[in-house]
């Protein structure tokens, strides 16, 4: 009997219902929508339509495991329809042989044949430090004339680490210092690209640049730090979109964390490089998080004039039950591993890590004290804050405000804490022993570098990427700075920290993701010492230590589902 076909349209497989074979499929399809429930297998929902001659014809969104299911139920791609062979061709392993002469370990070699087997077309998701800048240009390198030119995009603070004349990664593994440019400003100059294999700007500047840059005909788009794009909604989503169009759908994306705060993060990031993997933003919402339509509804109504106190029980009442949420999680984590992820982490390939200590200072802040009596009154007036925003939706507007100040206000209190824990390290560790101190607020970082001036350096958004380079090479040979204070934002990325052994946080991040981030400073391949330790110190009892741990141990868990 001949197998029902399909073809690909712009975003559902059809399939035309003019056989029993076919029909009999459209009946299956059905059965496993079950009765168009949430419990449905498919992710989405089947549709059907008729052409003016009356033929059925069956209608599924386009993802990868709607394809998978299709299969699995008999139906085949149509042979004759070019469209349908060429987006199916993407999920095809391409033959390739990778060989580089560059100082590659085993893994890193395994990488670069499984990026070159996926056209690199794909996300490069090794821990952080385990040479994920190195491993793509090795693949890059090994068939230039297929993948270069090509355009990186990354942090500005990150971009001189790979095109800097005389220290980038470009130059450092090979490459010829004249055809690699930094890009600086957004008035494009056609001339700066001339010769260029490699082309390196952050996505602040990309809408001024895009045009020229597409004029240019790049072969490959690899973004570097690529969580900073898991929000589809920015202004700058949709230019690296046309970017990824004008080179080919060859977007290589590097990041340690794929997945910052929610599902829809791994959406936005596997949209760049094919809408195809996991179809529709709509159809994957409704398939992985129906409380967000509930929850934007409860929003729009403010607009319509339903200023009444809503509560969060709709939105909790829509999320999938927790079997459902657990199937559908892994279909996803089989996706992403088989088409488009490669995870490596670094107790999967490193033999003998260093010992890690981890140490929780809980510090009691007594409200018998002018000091203790003024923190308490400012964390019980955020503590109903975000009580009322947790109980009416329409005042979730002041939630993060008073999470922030709920933070800031937890930091300055360990000033003193933080000053005497640092006096004793510097009292009772090795001269050549190094500290990094991690907060999220600028302010009482500032406040601890005063008080060690001649021992320490800072790291803030208030400086440049030459600066803070400049910085780290000071930690890295200067004997006498034994302390960097770094805020989150500026040190989570692009910096190496190797030369400290302990990380002190005075303030949780906000994020599992950040979190890694930052240990990842010190926790490198290149990393000398055998033991590392973090110290997180928090106020007992206060909202910053109560949130953050939570936060970050519940998207801990949803990345471990995932294998990521």
């Amino acid at each position: 009997m001949p197998a029902p076909k399909y073809i690909l349209r712009r975003t559902d497989a059809a399939i035309f219902c003019d056989s029993p074979e076919s029909l009999a499929l459209a009946e299956l399809a059905g059965i496993r929508d079950k009765n168009g429930s949430r419990e449905s297998e498919w992710w989405g929902h089947p549709s059907y339509s008729a052409l003016p001659d009356g033929t059925p014809l069956l209608h599924l969104p386009v993802n990868v495991h709607n394809l998978s299911l299709l299969h699995r139920l008999g139906a085949v791609p149509a042979p004759d329809d070019p469209e349908t062979q060429r987006r199916l061709g993407f999920f095809r392993k391409r033959p390739a042989t990778f060989t580089s002469g560059l100082p590659l370990r085993p893994f890193q070699k395994e990488g670069g044949q499984w990026l070159m087997e996926h056209g690199l077309a794909c996300i490069l998701a090794f821990g952080v430090g385990l040479g994920k800048t190195l491993t793509s240009l090795a693949a890059m390198l090994a068939d230039p004339e297929r993948y270069l030119p090509a355009v990186v995009i990354a942090p500005a603070h990150v971009k001189l680490n790979w095109g800097d004349p005389e220290r980038g990664e470009w130059v450092k593994w090979g490459g010829d210092p004249k055809e690699v440019t930094v890009l600086f400003g957004r008035t494009p100059d056609p001339d700066e690209l001339a010769g260029k294999k490699l082309i390196v700007l952050n996505h602040h500047i990309l809408a001024g640049w895009a045009d020229t840059l597409i004029s240019a005909g790049p072969k490959t788009m690899l973004v570097d730090e690529a969580h900073n794009f898991v929000n589809s909604g920015t202004k700058t989503y949709p230019i690296a979109e046309k970017l990824a169009k004008a080179c080919g759908g060859r977007v290589l994306l590097l990041t340690a964390t794929p997945l910052v705060n929610e599902l829809a993060d791994l959406w936005s990031l596997c949209n760049l490089i094919n809408p195809d993997i996991l179809g529709g933003k709509g159809v994957f919402e409704d398939t992985f998080m129906p409380e967000l339509q509930v929850r934007n509804r409860l929003f729009a109504s403010r607009w319509r004039g339903g200023f009444a106190k809503k509560g969060w029980a709709d939105v909790a009442r829509a999320k999938l039950p927790k079997e459902l949420m657990a199937r559908r999680t892994e279909e996803l984590k089989e996706i992403l591993h088989k088409t488009v992820i490669l995870r490596k982490k670094k107790s999967e390939v490193i033999d003998q890590l260093p010992a890690v200590t981890e140490t929780h200072l809980r510090i009691e802040i007594p409200e018998t004290t002018p000091d203790g009596v003024a923190f308490w009154e400012i964390e019980r007036d955020c503590a109903f804050r975000i009580d009322e925003a947790k109980s009416d939706i329409l005042a979730s507007g002041q939630m993060l405000p008073a999470i922030g100040e709920a933070n800031r206000n937890a930091a300055d209190a360990l000033i003193p804490y933080a000053e005497e824990w640092l006096r004793d390290f510097l009292a009772e560790s090795e001269e050549d022993e190094k500290v990094v101190v991690i907060g999220w607020s600028v302010e009482p970082l500032q406040k601890l570098h005063a008080k060690f001036r001649k021992e320490s350096l800072l790291v803030n958004g208030e400086i440049d990427a030459r600066k803070k380079e400049a910085a780290s090479r000071a930690f890295d040979t200067d004997p006498a700075k034994r302390i960097l204070f770094g805020n989150m934002k500026s040190i989570g990325t692009g910096i190496n920290l190797v030369s400290a052994q302990t990380e002190l946080f005075i303030e949780l991040p906000q994020t599992a993701m950040s979190l890694e981030q930052i240990k990842g400073r010190i926790d490198r391949l290149s990393q000398k010492s055998n033991s590392l330790s973090y110290v997180y110190m928090t106020v007992r009892g206060s909202i910053s230590e109560k949130r953050g741990w939570k936060i970050i141990k519940r998207k801990q868990a949803l990345s471990e589902s995932l294998g990521l």
